[in-house]
């Protein structure tokens, strides 16, 4: 079963934990469920929420990061807050200041070969004023 972004990307679920190598538990499957349908970055408070309290904070917390360790989901922090997507390469986002829509925007330096450095990570945090939003300025 393949399932669509809103950033335009593919992705496999079935075969997401398979390649990953972490147990398929259900908590599991739902995080990333829950990840797939939302199509923009969400904080583990948010996802807490969405999956209607069936799991512990403190357990989605620690399933994120065994996630990110993976590479199965990116973490960006925006607005102060940690936030969770899920996609087969790290993108970025840029945030409405006023309404607080999100964009998915294309990250092309994903391959960084810096001297004396390895597993080097960036993040970039962009924002601005959508275009709906304009017309209130």
């Amino acid at each position: 079963m393949h399932l669509f972004f809103s950033c335009g990307t593919i992705i496999n679920m079935q075969n997401i934990l398979k390649k990953s190598g972490l147990k398929n538990t259900a908590c599991r499957k739902h995080i990333i469920g829950v990840l797939i349908k939302t199509h923009e970055p969400i904080s583990a408070e948010t996802l807490y929420q969405k999956l209607k309290k069936q799991y512990d904070l403190v357990t989605i917390y620690r399933n994120l990061a065994a996630f990110e360790q993976k590479g199965i989901v990116f973490k960006e922090h925006i607005n102060k807050i940690d936030r969770y997507y899920i996609d087969n390469a790290q993108h970025h986002h840029i945030t409405c200041t006023s309404c607080g829509k999100t964009e998915c925007v294309p990250c092309t330096h994903n391959n960084f070969k810096i001297k004396n450095f390895i597993n080097i990570k960036h993040q970039l945090v962009l924002s601005g004023i959508c275009q709906g939003c304009t017309n209130h300025y």
